[in-house]
């Protein structure tokens, strides 16, 4: 169903006011928690996604699959859509909440988070832990350890996927998406203890 929703659009580019403040990342983690919550017992069998044909396992929900800031839509302070559901699969609720974390809060450097909007260094331990306490019975210690699984997971599928031919994934490799992959795998390995 096609729905307009009332917002400016968000891009990569620019992250959207409201979570540049640590309000706005505790209304993320509500509603990440809100999405798991409502999709917990929804399961479609064996369905087709993107990746292919698969059923939801045990400890999955269907998850939106690229959950960071560009797809959600703010007017405001107030998260008012979660768009682009295209990755949309089965996975396990800490590894989308992990997704959501690299970009938010961000698991990049200094001078990236000043790229998107921060006007000073990103309390990168605040943030991470006001994540995790709106989402709730989660650590951070979980969310970086899961982050780490999300990030091998994705590396694997734009190898795999991309040498099949298979889009975006194809055209992802060719245009280099494995160096993001590999900079935010050493970001977190460098970092993970002053998240946690």
């Amino acid at each position: 169903m096609l729905t307009f929703i009332h917002g400016p659009p968000t891009s990569q580019d620019q992250f959207p006011p409201a979570l540049l403040e640590l309000d706005g990342v505790a209304t993320l983690g509500r509603v990440i928690r809100e999405l798991h919550d409502a999709v917990a017992d929804f399961d479609p069998g064996e369905a087709e996604y993107r990746v292919g044909r698969r059923s939801v396992g045990a400890g999955e929900v269907v998850c939106h699959g690229d959950l960071g800031y560009w797809n959600t839509v703010w007017d405001g302070d107030q998260l008012v859509g979660l768009i682009d559901w295209d990755f949309a699969e089965p996975g396990p609720p800490v590894g989308e909440l992990a997704v959501s974390a690299m970009s938010v809060v961000p698991f990049r450097d200094d001078a990236w988070a000043g790229s998107v909007g921060f006007q000073a260094a990103p309390d990168r331990r605040l943030r991470l832990g006001a994540l995790c306490d709106a989402y709730g019975g989660v650590s951070p210690i979980e969310v970086v350890g899961a982050a780490e699984r999300v990030v091998g997971s994705e590396q694997e599928k734009l190898r795999t996927l991309g040498e099949q031919g298979l889009e975006p994934w194809a055209s992802n490799l060719a245009n280099g998406q494995a160096r993001l992959f590999e900079t935010l795998a050493a970001w977190i390995d460098a970092n993970r203890n002053t998240l946690t």
